[in-house]
């Protein structure tokens, strides 16, 4: 959206709209917990709901010029990432599908991710799915992972932590050259993986301000990277 963010309110059931200053220009208030946004086109938003009750978890498509949430679509299953890929909106599940739909509501197809075992987190950048998978599940713990695919679902390349210092791949961005900001809540730490998934390299820690960051963004107008805390502590780098 140009030089502005969203931010998701969770605990204030609201959409925030903010310049790079840091001024806050509007607020849209919600009908439930927004967990999840992506960008549809300059009037429209997709939220994911989700206030750890299935029941009412839902995906819906919001209208920031008239304020009001025109389409809905009630989950089976609770959503944990939503991106956008021209007209087509994908809604990343914990049963680990994807499900693709319009802005319109109706579901296209489903595309299923059978060599995933948990999903955490889900973004679209020139045709590829990045979708991250934490280390802990109901099965068990898995190397924490960053999983690059085309469109369909197919594998192009996986980044594992061999290390250890990823745990839970919260929030992710690209930055127009391939290379995808990662977000560890749990660990306090940003990373930076190159566009062949073979190297990384720790960008941001708890020195560097990192209490839980939930939310990573990189603003291609101003060639910036943001980065929310969990406390609401907002933090702009640029990056060289």
């Amino acid at each position: 959206m140009n030089k502005d963010f969203l931010i998701a309110d969770f605990n204030s059931n609201g959409l925030i709209v903010q310049n790079m200053d840091g001024t806050r220009e509007d607020r849209f208030n919600l009908s439930s917990k927004p967990f999840n946004l992506t960008v549809i086109d300059k009037e429209h938003v997709g939220i994911t709901y989700s206030d750890n009750n299935v029941s009412t978890d839902r995906i819906a498509i919001f209208n920031i010029i008239t304020k009001v949430e025109e389409k809905f679509k009630k989950c089976t299953v609770t959503s944990e990432g939503i991106a956008c890929n021209n007209d087509d909106v994908y809604v990343l599940s914990m049963d680990n599908r994807l499900e693709v739909m319009r802005k319109e509501g109706n579901i296209v197809h489903t595309i299923s991710l059978p060599n995933i075992k948990r999903v955490s987190s889900l973004t679209i950048e020139d045709g590829k799915l990045f979708i991250g998978e934490p280390m802990f599940h109901a099965r068990g713990s898995v190397v924490p992972s960053i999983n690059c695919l085309d469109l369909d679902g197919k594998l192009i390349w996986e980044f594992n932590d061999e290390e250890g210092e990823i745990s839970n791949p919260f929030s992710m961005a690209l930055d127009g050259k391939g290379n995808v900001y990662v977000c560890d809540v749990y660990a306090h730490i940003v990373v930076v993986i190159s566009p062949d998934g073979k190297h990384y390299r720790k960008l941001l820690s708890e020195v560097d301000g990192m209490q839980s960051p939930i939310g990573v963004i990189w603003n291609k107008q101003s060639d910036c990277l943001l980065v929310c805390n969990e406390n609401d502590e907002i933090f702009f780098y640029d990056i060289e």
